[in-house]
């Protein structure tokens, strides 16, 4: 797996867990954000690569920084 591969994967893990955590369906996401249901999975599985608008619409959402949102909870990943 690549570098970028793994970034997309952090990314999407990221979300992916911040959704949860807040327990918001995909479905709900996408209808919050007006981002596409199948995009959002996409990003989730880090099968997407998801501009910093996208970024920023998503944590807008959740009520998190951008920073925040990238940094890694993990310090492996840092």
């Amino acid at each position: 797996m690549s570098e970028i591969e793994k970034t997309y994967l952090l990314i999407g893990n990221k979300l992916k867990s911040i959704r949860k955590n807040n327990k918001v369906s995909l479905s709900k996401l996408a209808r919050t954000t007006g981002i596409n249901r199948g995009y959002i999975s996409k990003i989730e599985k880090g099968k997407a690569n998801p501009t910093i608008l996208t970024i920023g619409t998503l944590c807008k959402t959740f009520d998190i920084s951008l920073i925040e949102f990238l940094k890694s909870n993990d310090a492996k990943n840092i």
